[in-house]
């Protein structure tokens, strides 16, 4: 029992506040979304939400930025209201320079609970080989999901890990941002996202985890009926 990739969306902008994916999603209720964007520049306060403002609207993490005038932002949503025409867009206060805007959509196993295990691990250098900090997860149904966006991106070569396995699926809507996941069906112990370029750039990177799990037994029924 685990996690379902679904599909991912994609839409990029350049000195505009607002960006919807290229493409709509179709949002069963329940599904897992997780919404990442990189920017060049400093986007101010950025929200993550269906095209109505109102529909899906995403838990934002704490904002990440680097000295080298990067920034992401990850939002979520953990158990999604059904849309099957989901115009996922995000909107910042500034304007969103060079952005890479990428939505990724995953579906629990039917009648599991889906919540969020870990963040807060980024990490920023100048170098071919982009790491973030380690993370411990703690279920044994796990979608983890990592974002990289770049100075300029110009020397990409596309290999990209979690927890040291081969990514599951990764996406690129520009040369400067990319992002991958991975589906684990058991925990992981100093579990990071890495990647390797083919010359070095100046980077900001982070990973997020999600974990799946059934509901716990509501009590075993012969306990209570020998009690009677």
């Amino acid at each position: 029992m685990s996690f379902t990739f679904v599909a991912v969306q994609t839409g990029t902008g350049n000195g505009v506040t607002s960006i919807a994916t290229g493409s709509t999603l179709n949002v069963a209720a329940g599904d897992l979304l997780i919404g990442m964007v990189g920017v060049y520049n400093d986007p101010g306060t950025v929200t993550m939400a269906d095209s109505d403002g109102t529909t899906n609207v995403m838990t934002m993490l704490d904002k990440k930025a680097s000295g080298g005038g990067l920034y992401t932002r990850i939002g979520y949503v953990l158990s999604a209201t059904a849309d099957a025409t989901a115009s996922m867009t995000v909107t910042g206060t500034s304007n969103l320079g060079y952005a890479g805007w990428i939505v990724y959509q995953f579906r629990p196993d039917a009648g599991e609970t889906v919540s969020y295990e870990s963040s807060d691990i980024d990490a920023t250098g100048s170098s071919t080989t982009p790491q973030t900090g380690d993370m411990t997860t703690t279920g044994t149904d796990e979608v983890m999901a990592a974002l990289l966006y770049l100075y300029n991106g110009k020397q990409w070569s596309g290999n990209r890990w979690i927890a040291d396995v081969e990514a599951d699926g990764a996406t690129s809507p520009r040369n400067e941002a990319h992002a991958w996941y991975n589906i684990f069906s058991e925990t992981k112990t100093d579990a990071h996202a890495q990647a390797l370029m083919g010359g070095s750039d100046t980077w900001l990177i982070d990973m997020v985890a999600f974990k799946s799990a059934a509901a716990a037994a509501s009590g075993n029924p012969w306990h209570a009926y020998a009690q009677q």
